[in-house]
């Protein structure tokens, strides 16, 4: 009795956190996104554009860094520089899921949308801050609109301790964005009046560096609504009345106390922010869809994110995606969509938060932890470098040998009694899925047909009743003197050496050409197992 030892990828099962790094199967430009999420007391991130350091350290490694505008506002200040992509939280959502893409570009046409329950001193506080930008800067501020109704803002908390609420006229908000984009505006900054009668408790403590941003969730709900109907860039500052001078102030927060408004920050981001892809577009070199992330880092406890999550089960999915190039190839959409990611999860854990959605919580064995920022950026660089991070620390692992199984083909029947083929290869009909019909090939050339293989066959419902009464007909004819091969043990053999065979020769385990490959162990003549029974 001979035996065939098949290799069998049963899992790595890697203890050390470094060893789960994907390899970087490209050469194209790093890239990686970079998320803090507003509105859960991110102890870097939660407050005034305090993560912006570590998004100017990551473009050290990241020859592209997608980002959003809690990372990078810092309400008087901010910080330019073309590696440093700013997308709002929705688009950017889009992106990891495969349905959205990003088109650097050089500037954009901003249009600047005013709540109308804004008061005329603090609306002409917010004019001037864009006049500012226009004559200082050079932003191209290009035409500023007024809602018909106040946009009514409503702060709220969730029992977790994050921040979010509602607006009372969510209408008005798209109505005024609609003119400014049928004006010809190509990117949307929207300042709306956020009521002044805050927790006075919980204000105190965000300003002294440890409490959660009360306005921030309802601001990401303000420009998720903007970018979602419009697909264009878009970002959000609050108008609030000035606050009292508070000696104690926490650095994180200084930089919003500086004047009268946190729109700088907003139109100087929004000048280079990336077009918004949906797939109609005629690709462009430099364009970025979800294959394209190398990389995401997020706070350990908000690993839950759509962004996160649609990374790690590769892509969300979506429709659209059949343009053509003038070489007839799909557009760079249709490549993202369907596939599965090998980027690289990593997850914070000092970037404490208010959310508890751990690599733990979600028993997510693709996202690497580390302890901070630094040890990210440390990861990223060796990521970009082809280098395995496990390998970086004092004590590297033995490599471990691939766990095998050994199929053996017999030369004489199995002792095992023989299992009817039907219920090896035929599942209940209700588990036949339109996608393992339309998957469902003549094994020869890919299209569908009657000559395919039993299982082929099977998937087919129209079909199937028929070929299982052959099945029967077949074993009972065959009874007690069932050639070698009719037993469970005999198949299990066939298959393993079949599908091992069919790798050897480059055919990935098609088990119709496979089949081709069977010779004498093929099936006896009139079985149904023969190609065209």
């Amino acid at each position: 009795m001979s035996a065939a030892l098949i290799a069998v990828a049963l899992g790595l099962g890697l203890s050390s956190p470094l060893e789960r790094v994907p390899p970087r199967l490209s050469t194209s430009p790093y890239t990686a996104a970079l998320i803090v999420p507003t509105g859960i007391g991110a102890s870097i991130g939660g407050f005034a554009g305090d993560a912006l350091p570590v998004a100017r350290a990551f473009t050290g490694v990241c020859d592209r860094l997608v980002t959003h505008p809690n990372v990078m506002n810092g309400a008087m200040l901010s910080h330019s520089d073309p590696r440093l992509l700013y997308t709002e939280g929705y688009a950017l959502d889009e992106l990891a899921a495969g349905r959205w893409g990003l088109r650097p570009v050089t500037s954009q046409r901003i249009g600047l949308l005013l709540d109308s329950a804004i008061e005329p001193e603090l609306r002409m506080r917010h004019l001037q801050a864009a006049d500012a930008c226009r004559a200082t800067l050079g932003v191209n501020v290009a035409a500023h609109t007024t809602t018909d109704a106040p946009l009514g803002v409503e702060l709220r908390m969730s029992p977790a301790g994050a921040s979010y609420g509602s607006l009372a006229n969510p209408e008005s908000l798209l109505k005024a964005a609609e003119r400014l984009a049928d004006a010809g505006c190509t990117a949307i900054a929207v300042v709306a009046r956020f009521p002044d009668d805050e927790d006075e408790e919980m204000l105190a403590e965000y300003r002294a560096g440890s409490g959660v941003d009360a306005i921030g969730g309802v601001e990401a709900i303000i420009s998720h609504l903007v970018t979602k109907r419009l697909k264009l860039p878009c970002a959000h500052a609050p108008a609030l009345e000035v606050l009292e001078l508070d000696e104690e102030l926490s650095p994180r927060n200084c930089a919003e106390e500086l004047g009268y408004t946190f729109l700088p920050c907003i139109l100087s981001n929004l000048a280079t922010a990336p077009s918004l892809l949906d797939g109609t577009e005629r690709p462009l070199p430099g364009d970025l869809w979800a294959d394209d992330l190398d990389a995401i880092v997020v706070p350990a406890g908000a690993c839950g994110g759509p962004a996160v999550m649609a990374l790690l089960g590769g892509g969300g999915g979506g429709g659209g995606g059949n343009n053509a190039d003038d070489d007839g190839e799909r557009s760079r959409r249709s490549n993202s969509i369907g596939r599965t990611t090998s980027a690289l999860v990593i997850a914070v854990e000092e970037n404490q938060c208010a959310l508890d959605v751990s690599p733990d919580a979600l028993r997510a064995e693709g996202i690497v932890l580390v302890r901070s920022y630094a040890e990210a950026l440390g990861v990223l660089a060796a990521h970009k470098a082809g280098v395995n991070p496990a390998c970086l620390t004092p004590t590297v692992a033995s490599i471990r040998e691939l766990e095998v199984v050994v199929a053996e083909e017999a030369s004489s029947h199995s002792s095992a009694p023989p299992l009817p083929i039907r219920e090896i290869l035929a599942p209940p009909k209700t588990q036949r899925s339109p996608a393992v019909i339309a998957m469902a090939g003549d094994g020869t050339d890919g299209r569908t047909g009657g000559g395919g293989s039993i299982l082929q066959k099977l998937a087919a419902t129209d079909e199937s009743d028929g070929l299982i009464e052959k099945v029967d007909a077949f074993e009972q004819e065959q009874g007690d003197d069932a050639a070698p091969g009719a037993t469970y043990d005999d198949i299990r053999a066939t298959i393993a050496a079949s599908r091992a065979r069919s790798y050897e020769q480059g055919r990935k385990g098609c088990c119709g050409k496979a089949a081709d490959y069977l010779g004498s162990k093929g099936p006896p003549p009139g079985s149904p197992w023969a190609r065209g029974a």
